[in-house]
């Protein structure tokens, strides 16, 4: 039986990964932001849970396997501001205090001995990087669930479901653009959220207008 708690904040391709992973088994249970310990308690079959805007602390009990994902800032705070544009009638923009969680997830995903990084963009792009995933995982590898896109949250902040059934068209590496000469923006980017992405998606030339 496997039992695998997936973690990463909200709008870091949490639908279509979470989905993949349950993919590379038969038929399991899939719950969302519930409590690992009590529900792996509960069920004698393969359980996936997926949770969301969470510390990577909650990972500190528990045997089980456990896997953060985690997004480039850029294309994550892009993404999260224009899901609240969505969601409010009056323009606003996401809080610093995603800032402080993705620091918080970023060093945990530099120091991983006890959990399965999953790094959004290789990801997206390397066929063998997700074949190691699916490895480690201990699962059978399957990519069909690559090109389709979840309904829940409302799919995709930018395009809803207009890409389903061919999801990895999405420009979703360059929904920073967006918002790019926003102060609000560009204020979330701290020297150390700009240390540590460089650490984990390496030099990027087109980030560099939020980076300096």
């Amino acid at each position: 039986m496997k039992k695998i708690a997936i973690l990463g904040i909200r709008r870091s391709g949490n639908s279509p990964i979470r989905n993949w992973i349950a993919d590379q088994f038969d038929n399991p249970k899939i719950f969302l932001n519930s409590t690992p310990d009590k529900l792996f308690q509960e069920y004698n079959e393969d359980v996936v849970i997926s949770l969301e805007e969470m510390p990577v602390e909650i990972f500190n009990e528990g045997e089980y396997t456990k896997v953060l994902i985690l997004r480039d800032p850029p294309n994550l705070f892009a993404t999260r501001t224009k899901h609240y544009d969505l969601l409010s009638s009056k323009k606003r923009y996401i809080a610093p205090q995603v800032s402080s969680l993705w620091v918080n997830h970023a060093r945990k995903f530099i120091d991983h001995n006890d959990i399965i990084p999953v790094n959004h963009q290789f990801f997206l792009r390397d066929l063998e990087y997700r074949k190691k995933i699916s490895k480690k995982l201990g699962g059978n590898f399957s990519d069909k669930t690559l090109d389709f896109v979840d309904d829940n949250g409302q799919g995709s902040s930018f395009d809803g479901l207009k890409y389903n059934g061919n999801a990895r068209s999405m420009p979703v590496f360059d929904r920073w653009k967006n918002y790019q000469d926003l102060d609000c923006f560009r204020n979330l980017f701290t020297e150390e959220i700009k240390e540590l992405s460089l650490k984990i998606f390496g030099e990027n030339e087109k980030w560099k207008i939020l980076y300096s």
